[in-house]
């Protein structure tokens, strides 16, 4: 199998530029990205080019697997990742997390620790819901939520060069003219979506939007 080709969007550029800038600013962002659409590879993109600037230490936080049952546990976890001289930044590619029940007070104690370690450390929170209908008291982490950006679906320009330059070198296929703009218009703005319907039409030789793992994707 030939290797996966990276695709380095519009749209993330003029985003990721805004996330880097409230960082220089030494603010906290949070990003609302679109359900299952390249919040994990754009979250590891970003966090990879702020560490290559040799400016940011990218602290990776995942409520799914770091369980901190005290505040303390948080400050031991940070120290043992902190780099001396650089920016950490609390990276939480998967923040929704934080809206169980059992992880809120995850809210306080990063809010917390930023305010006591207020040039030394900030935040990323990456979601794929809406928390202001989970978490009604999120406008009490002033810190944590200062900066707020939504990343969109994607544009019918970025799709047809994630499937010209992406999907067709690595599958080694030639996707019509006609039916690549049919899966553009069908897939909504999604690389999830474009890719599951360029995978059919690479085993069938053709593409029907009521194929099961299409239909399967749209519904999820």
């Amino acid at each position: 199998n030939k290797p996966y080709i990276f695709v380095n969007p519009k749209q993330y550029q003029k985003h990721s530029d805004k996330w880097l800038k409230w960082l220089n600013y030494d603010e906290n962002v949070v990003i609302i990205f679109p359900y299952l659409n390249d919040r994990a590879i754009r979250l590891k993109q970003f966090t990879d080019m702020i560490k290559m600037q040799h400016k940011y230490n990218p602290i990776i936080f995942d409520p799914g697997t770091d369980f901190f049952d005290e505040y303390s546990d948080l400050v031991t976890y940070v120290a043992s990742k902190t780099i001396v001289d650089l920016k950490n930044i609390m990276v939480v590619p998967n923040a929704d997390m934080l809206l169980l029940p059992q992880n809120i007070k995850y809210f306080e104690y990063l809010e917390r620790y930023r305010t006591e370690n207020i040039t030394t450390f900030n935040t990323l929170l990456a979601f794929e819901s809406n928390y202001s209908l989970t978490i009604n008291t999120f406008f009490t982490y002033t810190l944590l939520f200062q900066n707020q950006d939504y990343y969109p679906l994607y544009d019918q320009e970025d799709m047809d060069i994630f499937i010209s330059t992406c999907l067709s070198p690595t599958w080694d296929i030639t996707v019509p003219a006609d039916l690549k703009h049919k899966i553009i218009r069908l897939s909504g703005g999604s690389f999830w979506l474009a890719k599951e319907a360029v995978r059919i039409y690479r085993d069938t030789g053709t593409f029907d939007p009521a194929h099961p793992s299409f239909t399967h994707k749209l519904d999820s």
